[in-house]
């Protein structure tokens, strides 16, 4: 049995739990899971990577130090995935009118933020900004895969099953040409057969595992498979053969 972490929604309600090691436990997590998505969006709308990181810095700052304002957040309205982007654009909103008061104010003083705009005059954040939502979604697509493997990395080491692992990394997870069967049977002193049947073994678990990080990003469960659609690319490289 997998040992995959509570829901997201748990984590963000979590960081507001009264036990310290529970808030901690559901912070970190936030924080490991969420930080590329969250950067990805960000820094389309910024000049810099720096700005960027800061500024991804600031938004999960302000999440773990206003958990309690997370009761705000409704997992009756749908996906976490697109909660967290709703909750990323009307950060950067906050942060373009506090830059247009310090630019309109008497003094025009404090730091320019002219990493939050494109060009000159009024920071301005757009309504809808479609390269930063492509952006996001194209983050969270490659978070999923990696908590996925994380998830089968850890499950087949803890079950005695590394072999498996080591069949799957090879030939799934190698930068550049693939090897072939024979290669990877040669290196790890096995069958083809044994690799063949290690591969498919590790790749159905793999497929699980992915639905699992998925499903908990959902309130129900039962919207795994649109999700997936709304996803489709996470299982390329490893869903077939």
């Amino acid at each position: 049995m997998s040992q995959f972490p509570p829901t997201a929604w748990t984590a963000v309600f979590g960081m507001g739990d009264d036990d310290p090691k529970r808030a901690e436990a559901a912070r970190e997590r936030i924080i490991n899971d969420y930080h590329d998505p969250i950067f990805a969006f960000i820094r389309i709308q910024v000049r810099s990577e720096h700005d960027a990181e800061d500024l991804t810095q600031e938004f999960i700052k302000d999440l773990l130090e206003k958990p309690k304002s997370m009761a705000n957040a409704d997992p009756e309205k749908g996906r976490f995935r697109d909660y967290l982007r709703g909750a990323i654009r009307n950060f950067l909103r906050r942060q373009w009118a506090k830059e247009k008061r310090r630019q309109d104010g008497p003094n025009g003083g404090g730091k320019s933020l002219d990493s939050l705009a494109e060009g000159s005059g009024p920071i301005e954040v757009p309504a809808d900004c479609e390269a930063s939502d492509e952006a996001f979604h194209r983050t969270w697509k490659q978070n999923v895969v990696r908590m996925a493997l994380e998830v089968l990395c850890d499950e087949l080491t803890r079950t005695g099953r590394r072999g498996q692992w080591d069949v799957f990394s090879r030939l799934m997870l190698t930068d550049g040409d693939r090897p072939t069967y024979q290669a990877v049977a040669d290196e790890l002193s096995v069958t083809i057969s044994l690799v063949t049947n290690r591969l498919h073994s590790a790749k159905q678990r793999y497929r699980r595992a992915v639905r699992e990080v998925v499903a908990a990003t959902l309130r129900d469960p039962g919207e795994v498979d649109d999700e997936l659609r709304a996803l489709i690319g996470a299982f390329q490289g490893v869903s077939h053969g």
